[in-house]
């Protein structure tokens, strides 16, 4: 860890630490492609922020208000799950973490 922490901020809310009691490593929503310094209060609400941006970027049905999850199909890094789309009332299949890009999606938590 550097000596002079003063130069450290948060990444949400722009918080500088004086001491390394005070920081909180941030995961990012994509567990791996980064970590910030944070504080802990802002490294909850930055990655719940985080996932939602990212979901609906994905705009895939597991994160969209219409799916009824259905079984899991597949198991590990390409889950799916078999469900149903009520806004078109028809079968469908959902991809966690994956970019289907429905033009259709409405985020499930953005919606409330």
């Amino acid at each position: 860890m550097t000596k002079n922490l003063n130069i450290l901020t948060c990444r949400a809310c722009g918080f500088t630490f004086s001491s390394e009691s005070q920081i909180a490593w941030g995961n990012t929503y994509w567990h791996g492609i980064g970590v910030a310094f944070c504080t802990e209060e802002s490294a909850r609400a930055t990655l719940k922020a985080e996932a939602i941006e990212c979901q609906t970027i994905d705009a895939d049905c597991n994160d969209c208000i219409h799916f009824k999850r259905g079984e899991m199909l597949a198991k590990g890094a390409a889950s799916a799950f078999g469900g149903h789309c009520l806004k078109f009332d028809k079968p469908t299949v959902a991809y966690p973490k994956f970019a289907t890009g429905h033009e259709c999606f409405e985020h499930r938590r953005a919606a409330k």
